[in-house]
């Protein structure tokens, strides 16, 4: 196993989906799934770049804590080619895992491993105290695959009802 794989180093693993109205599917995954409750937040993406090009992004965002796991409802805004690339049909049908680092070397780290065997990230940015990563790892994985990590602590969430 690599070592940047090592579950010891890894403090999340994050499922997120891309949709087209957060509230709606907040509502649709609670009652269909008795998944709740959200903590929600509004997010602004620094430095984006979307295949090397800087991009707008801002994320309206719906969380939900399963243990290690955490679910990300996530409704994406700004440039149009990074929304429609992130939202694809905007059903949730767009999806990727997260492997969040807490410490930022370490994301890092595993970054480097990426590259090291051709693989590039396809979107990066920043919020808050955090670097984020997609890789377009479809052929390899099944799905995309992201990196992430460093410090959240800037970042409040709260009930879903206030968004």
């Amino acid at each position: 196993m690599s070592e940047w794989l090592r579950p010891s180093r890894i403090a999340k693993i994050v499922f997120d989906v891309f949709v087209k109205d957060l509230h709606e599917t907040i509502e649709r995954y609670s009652t269909l799934h008795g998944i709740g409750p959200w903590k929600i937040s509004e997010l602004t993406v620094e430095d984006a770049e979307f295949r090397g090009e800087p991009v707008e992004l801002g994320l309206l965002a719906a969380m939900f804590d399963l243990g290690p796991l955490n679910i990300e409802l996530l409704q994406a805004h700004g440039t149009e080619s990074v929304v429609s690339w992130f939202e694809g049909k905007g059903d949730g049908s767009s999806w990727h895992p997260v492997a969040y680092f807490q410490q930022l070397e370490l994301a890092e780290e595993a970054l480097r491993t990426f590259a090291d065997r051709g693989i590039e990230a396809v979107f990066s940015g920043r919020i808050a105290g955090s670097r984020y990563w997609v890789f377009e790892t479809e052929k390899i994985l099944g799905c995309r695959f992201e990196l992430a990590g460093g410090d959240l602590s800037d970042v409040s969430f709260g009930p879903a009802g206030d968004a």
